[in-house]
């Protein structure tokens, strides 16, 4: 909901996303179910941890966190969703970036839905994810200006013409 009330409650639960400016719809969650075709079923009647949430320990030693990304374009096709991931192992923290691209590559897609489960998942350390969300590179708004006035071969090629808008989720945690 776009209330007050309801967007207070949805920060201080710190299940929010963000967006470097349009207004791509974003959904990001953690399951134990292995079972469920998630993409389709949306999350509902699952048990999950939202976006902002701390999930618990696994009930069993080899279960491994899924994470479901659902992502709605809003006037620009999506190109890619990326998981970030991050785990403190021996005192140092190690990243990685998992990316998933639109079926749609040259285009892009309209929605995109990814499931992935960490392969890595160890229950002993804390580690952290999020989404993130790219949309097709589009021009920069100075690009649109000088192809409007004829004088784009007065901007040095060294400047990117480009610029690739994205949507990130809050992460979601675990604390052993």
């Amino acid at each position: 909901e776009n209330t007050r009330t309801s967007i207070f409650a949805a920060l201080k639960r710190r299940e929010t996303y963000a967006s470097s400016g349009p207004r791509i719809r974003l959904r990001f969650f953690q399951t134990w179910n292995t079972q469920a075709n998630l993409c389709s079923a949306g999350g509902t009647g699952i048990v999950k941890t939202p976006m902002g949430g701390v999930f618990s320990k696994p009930k069993t030693a080899n279960s491994k966190p899924r994470f479901v990304v659902q992502a709605l374009m809003d006037q620009t096709r999506l190109a890619r969703i990326d998981i970030v991931t991050a785990t403190l192992k021996e005192g140092k923290m190690v990243q990685r970036v998992l990316r998933f691209p639109a079926k749609d590559r040259k285009n892009g897609d309209t929605s995109m839905c990814q499931v992935w489960s960490d392969p890595s998942f160890q229950s002993e350390s804390p580690t952290f994810w999020y989404a993130r969300v790219l949309e097709q590179p589009t021009p920069r708004w100075t690009m649109q200006d000088c192809q409007k006035l004829g004088n784009c071969n007065k901007i040095p090629k060294k400047y990117n013409r480009m610029l690739q808008q994205r949507a990130w989720s809050s992460p979601i945690w675990y604390h052993p």
